[in-house]
C-alpha cells in the first residue's frame, strides 16, 4: 500500500521500522493515507490533505486518490481550501461558507465562485454578481457568510 502512495519499494522496507517523528511532513501524510486506503472503505473522508505539504507530494496524494477511486471504486469526501488540488481530485465540489451549503456543482465552476468570495475577503455584497443562490444574509455586512 506504501508504494501506491509514491513510496520506493525500498524506501517503504526502510520505513516499516521507523517512527512517526523520523519521517518528514509529506512522508507521514502519506502514510496516513495509506493507513486508511488499507481498510478499503467505500467512503474516505479527507480533511485538508494537502494542508502542509510540498507540491510534489500533493501530487502524488492527487494521483493515489485519484487511482482508489478508479481501481477501487471508492468516494472520497474532502475538505480543502486548495483550489488546483480540488480541480485535480474532484468530480464534484459543495461551496461551503458559515457551515452551509452555497453552491454545488463542477469543479471548474466552484473554484471560480470561491475565487470571487475570497477576493472580496469573504465580504459579499451583491449576491447577485457572484451568482450565489440561497444565501441568506443580514443587512449588514458580515465576514460570516
Amino acid at each position: 500500500m506504501l508504494k501506491a502512495v509514491g513510496f520506493s519499494e525500498e524506501r517503504a522496507k526502510e520505513m516499516l521500522n521507523m517512527y512517526p517523528d523520523e519521517l518528514g511532513e509529506g512522508e507521514r501524510h502519506r502514510v496516513a493515507l495509506a493507513r486508511a486506503l488499507m481498510t478499503e472503505p467505500e467512503v474516505l473522508i479527507l480533511d485538508e490533505p494537502t494542508g502542509t505539504i510540498d507540491s510534489v507530494t500533493q501530487n502524488v496524494i492527487a494521483k493515489a486518490i485519484l487511482s482508489s477511486r478508479e481501481k477501487l471504486n471508492q468516494t472520497f469526501i474532502i475538505m480543502s481550501h486548495d483550489p488546483e488540488f480540488i480541480k485535480k481530485v474532484c468530480n464534484r465540489v459543495m461551496l461551503m461558507r458559515g457551515g452551509r451549503i452555497v453552491e454545488t456543482g463542477e469543479p471548474e465552476k466552484m473554484v471560480k465562485l470561491f475565487e470571487k468570495i475570497e477576493k472580496t475577503n469573504g465580504l459579499i455584497y451583491d449576491i447577485t454578481e457572484l451568482g450565489l443562490k440561497g444565501l441568506k444574509l443580514e443587512k449588514h455586512v458580515t465576514k460570516d457568510c
